[in-house]
């Protein structure tokens, strides 16, 4: 069973609700029993000339530490005609153990299912050679260069933090 608080601050100018929901007393969560979670609903009704603020949302982010060993690097951002790409790679004792667009083409659908496309042959490639002297796909030649430019200088950056 859950418990549910409710406030309702009623002024001039604003009206704020704000529910929290608390997990169970026994502190068990099951299978059945979604995660607890906090859920803060703003409503504001301003009158002309004057201004109402509504609360800030609460978050919650949690930043787990790397493993041992494990470095994970972001390219640069390479500008291309239809967008911009950027590669994260990751690295585990100095060895390339994934890498992955974060940015690609978004400015039409053709341009991001080509990057989406490419992406998989491109970090295949990526992982199998250790580098980024890797091919060009067909038909995703601007992508392509753009992706190895971005690994290329995140190996590069990962090369230099391990020499300091």
């Amino acid at each position: 069973m859950r418990r549910v608080l409710a406030i309702s601050i009623l002024s001039g100018a604003s009206v704020v609700f704000a529910f929290r929901f608390a997990p169970p007393q026994s502190g068990a969560i099951t299978a059945d029993d979604p995660t607890p979670y906090e859920v803060i609903t703003t409503t504001t009704r301003v009158s002309p000339g004057v201004t109402a603020t509504p609360l800030p949302p609460l978050t919650t982010t949690t930043t787990l530490p790397l493993p041992p060993g494990v470095t994970v690097i972001e390219g640069p951002l390479v500008r291309m005609n239809r967008g911009i790409v950027q590669v994260t790679i990751t690295l585990e004792y100095g060895t390339l153990i994934d890498v992955e667009m974060t940015r690609y083409p978004t400015s039409d659908r053709r341009a991001t299912q080509i990057s989406l496309d490419a992406e998989p042959m491109l970090e295949e490639e990526a992982l199998e050679s250790q580098s980024a002297d890797i091919h060009i796909v067909s038909g995703a030649t601007e992508t392509s260069h753009a992706y190895i430019k971005s690994l290329r200088e995140a190996l590069q950056e990962a090369r230099i933090s391990s020499d300091r």
